[in-house]
């Protein structure tokens, strides 16, 4: 059977479903379609009137079946005869299509690099920084809150902050103080000893402030400054504090109200 017959037969079947031809009509149609005559959809005048009379009620039907659709109603006439009273059945309103939303990308967190503090005794401590406040600032001195996250390795494996996965990080993170000032570079722990930075550029500090002076630094230097040791970043942003004149002031200065009340004196 060609395409073209099996498509004609389809279009008897609506017209038959429909209700515009009636069940001996559509035996007409389908034996002349099979047969290989033209397909009449309309045989005779008495067929023509019926299937007009379908047609004035159908054609209203369809336009209150779209009127009445997103209400969830469809008016149907209450049998085949052209000119019954239309009744109303219940059809599940058309679907809403919702736009989809958009999804935030989400944030990306960078980790906080890990830093080499200082090696000795066969072990190596390490630190990241994971906040960083300005808690005052008095004249050219900024006085900061850190919060810092200790770890450890074992020196023999350790060459460079390269070999940051080996090292065992502490369960929780610590405060460090610390006050960016020429007069009193200092690094500290609340409530511990206050320990000013002999930063000169004649002397190298001790190995004992090696970890200080890494975080002073990070902290203090202007961005994008480069230097060499502890001496050499002295030389290059003013620091001038001796040996002699640190271990003073330290003696002077044992909490962080003192730093203050220094810092604020010296600026008057």
């Amino acid at each position: 059977m060609s395409i073209e017959k099996i498509e004609a037969l389809e279009r008897l079947e609506q017209l038959r479903g429909s209700g515009v031809l009636t069940d001996e009509e559509f035996a007409q149609e389908r034996a002349k379609v099979l047969g290989g005559a033209p397909m009449l959809v309309v045989t005779s005048r008495k067929s023509a009137k019926r299937s007009a009379g379908r047609a004035r009620w159908l054609l209203p039907t369809l336009a209150v079946a779209l009127i009445a659709g997103g209400a969830g109603v469809l008016l149907l006439p209450a049998n085949s005869e052209p000119g019954s009273p239309p009744q109303s059945v219940a059809v599940a309103p058309a679907a809403q299509t919702k736009p989809v939303e958009a999804r935030p990308a989400p944030a990306i967190v960078s980790e906080p690099p890990a830093r080499l503090s200082w090696c000795h005794m066969g072990s190596c401590s390490w630190r990241k920084e994971l906040d960083r406040k300005a808690v005052e600032k008095i004249g050219e001195a900024t006085l900061y809150r850190l919060t810092l996250l200790g770890g450890e390795s074992n020196m023999d494996d350790t060459r460079g902050e390269e070999d940051v996965a080996k090292v065992v990080w502490n369960s929780s993170p610590h405060k460090v103080m610390v006050l960016c000032s020429r007069e009193l570079p200092t690094v500290f722990i609340p409530g511990q000893d206050i320990q000013v930075l002999p930063l000169n550029p004649q002397e190298g500090l001790p190995n004992v402030f090696t970890s200080d002076f890494g975080i002073y630094a990070e902290v203090c230097a202007p961005a994008g400054a480069v230097f060499g040791d502890s001496a050499d970043f002295a030389r290059q942003f003013g620091y001038a504090v001796s040996s002699e004149a640190a271990e003073s002031l330290s003696s002077e200065v044992t909490t962080e109200d003192d730093l203050l009340r220094r810092i604020r004196g010296a600026e008057r």
